[in-house]
């Protein structure tokens, strides 16, 4: 039968707000943000617009730039929650905008050489404050990333994006929790018009899958930003080839960087990994090396390219 024992343990009374926020506790985790304003910045227009499409699913209020000047410019006359911030851009790059901002934040003035005008609003509009910026960025090493937390960025995001981790910055640096589900809905498969083994012979059928199951993104979303995404492929391998014939190591090497973020975004990883080893090969000066490989990925998308052209 055994020996049965009690005791009783005197506890001090807890404040009601205390109960309630160990309530909370659970539902916070799952929290997410809405209506914030975000400053997308990023030169590729695929990338632009599935960001947008991303973040507008998620209930925030986005303006985009193409590049850092023009972010300069947008975060001059307006106020935005989060920057999520290209890296490698033309006309100026994240780093250097990103430089730029902090410099006013602190009342420095910034190394880089402003319009007087410009220069000005920025000072009005963000000096003594701090606004949250994230890099994004296909290149995943430890040197870049300390490279974009040295310039000042808050986060580091490595692309091709993924929703949640869009969602998880977006909670830790928007400072605008709400416990309403903000997750894009899911979105019925775009089913391919074919079996799996013609799947992969068909591009555009793997990307279409890869879009509506990655992204939950709905049928004509999937179909416009496949047109966006085939126009910008289509763009870059021209500035690719074109710098390979000009022999110009630094623009072949910036065109097979945008080659590689369209390919990762479209879930064609072998592919990425073409156009990141022309990337890699055009840093080091070897632009002959290039030509088969660029040859070879515009053989491989040709049917996807042609997506553009609808």
């Amino acid at each position: 039968i055994g020996t049965t024992f009690s005791f009783t343990i005197a506890l001090p009374a807890c404040a009601r707000d205390k109960v309630q926020q160990v309530c909370q506790l659970d539902g916070d985790r799952h929290s997410n943000v809405t209506g914030l304003r975000v400053l997308l910045v990023e030169d590729n227009e695929a990338n632009r617009e599935l960001g947008t499409i991303l973040l507008e699913s998620s209930g925030q209020k986005v303006q985009v730039a193409e590049h850092g000047l023009r972010a300069l410019e947008l975060l001059s006359d307006d106020g935005f929650d989060v920057v999520l911030m290209d890296v490698q851009m033309p006309e100026m790059d994240g780093v250097t905008a990103t430089r730029v901002i902090r410099a006013v934040e602190e009342g420095r003035e910034p190394e880089t050489l402003l319009t007087g005008e410009l220069f000005e609003k920025l000072k009005q509009r963000l000096g003594g404050g701090h606004v949250p910026i994230i890099a994004l960025t296909a290149h995943a090493m430890d040197s870049d990333r300390t490279r974009c937390l040295d310039a000042g960025m808050d986060e580091y995001l490595t692309k091709p994006f993924q929703p949640e981790q869009v969602v998880e910055v977006l909670q830790k640096f928007g400072g605008k929790e709400t416990l309403a589900d903000s997750r894009p809905a899911s979105a019925e498969p775009v089913s391919p018009a074919a079996d799996e083994s013609e799947m992969e012979k068909n591009l555009g059928c793997r990307v279409r899958l890869h879009l509506s199951t990655t992204y939950k993104l709905q049928p004509e979303q999937v179909d416009q930003l496949l047109v966006t995404s085939a126009r910008s492929l289509s763009e870059h391998l021209d500035k690719a080839l074109a710098a390979l014939k000009a022999e110009e190591s630094d623009l072949l090497r910036e065109a097979a960087h945008g080659l590689k973020g369209n390919l990762l975004n479209l879930g064609l990883q072998e592919h990425a990994q073409t156009a990141a080893m022309v990337e890699q090969r055009a840093g080091a000066g070897e632009v002959h090396s290039c030509r088969r490989l660029l040859v070879s990925l515009q053989s491989a998308l040709a049917g996807l390219l042609g997506q553009g052209r609808r």
